[in-house]
Parts: structure tokens; C-alpha cells; sequence
């Protein structure tokens, strides 16, 4: 549902309060997409003030004088061991997250230390 909705330019928004042990990966997902303050929206991924948040591959780039939190789950919402590893842009305030590699179902969560 996460994944239909940024492809649609939107957010999931998850209001339930019961929450099943099957669905705290997925919670944890879902609890990371706010707060937002949405700049720009694109097919597949939303670039905010907080956060950027994407299931499609690419290269993103993160403004802030801190490494960003890169946050990884796999397509049943489970955290993914291994996020790439932002690497600063010479001579900005500013980061590069490599997520190429982004597998299909993924969705990848990037947070700004220095908001």
C-alpha cells in the first residue's frame, strides 16, 4: 500500500492503534515517513524537508552539514540490514545517497540529521 500510494505522488497514512505483532516491521516503515513538510513530489518518491522517501532507484541528493539516516525495508516492510552509506558533495552542505541498487518493492527512507 506504501509503494501505490508514492507512486500516486502520495503518502500512506496508517491510524489503526492495534497493531499485530505480523505488522510492527511495516509499523516501523510507516512511523518513519512523518514528520514531512513536502517540497517536491515525483512518480515514486517524495523529497521533503525532513525526509526523503523513494521505491524507485537513483541517486538522491540531501542538504544538511550531517550524514543523512538512509533506512531500508525490504517489499513486507521488514528494516533492511545494509543502507548505503551517504558520501558528502564537495564544497556543498550537502549528500549523496546512492540507492541504484534499490530492489523492486523496497522503499528506502532518508532522514536529515540537521533539520
Amino acid at each position: 500500500m506504501v509503494i501505490a500510494r508514492l507512486r500516486e505522488g502520495g503518502l500512506f497514512y496508517y491510524y489503526h492503534t492495534i497493531i499485530r505483532e505480523a505488522d510492527i516491521g511495516a509499523y516501523e516503515l510507516v512511523r518513519r515517513l512523518y514528520p514531512i513538510t513536502i517540497e517536491e513530489l515525483h512518480a515514486g518518491w517524495i523529497k521533503g524537508r525532513e525526509r526523503t522517501i523513494t521505491c524507485v532507484s537513483g541517486t538522491y541528493a540531501v542538504g544538511g552539514t550531517q550524514a543523512p539516516a538512509v533506512v531500508l525495508f525490504t517489499k513486507d516492510g521488514k528494516r533492511s540490514p545494509a543502507p548505503p552509506v551517504p558520501t558528502p558533495t564537495a564544497g556543498k552542505p550537502e549528500w549523496t545517497v546512492d540507492l541504484s541498487g534499490l530492489a523492486p518493492g523496497s522503499i528506502a527512507v532518508i532522514e536529515r540529521q540537521d533539520r
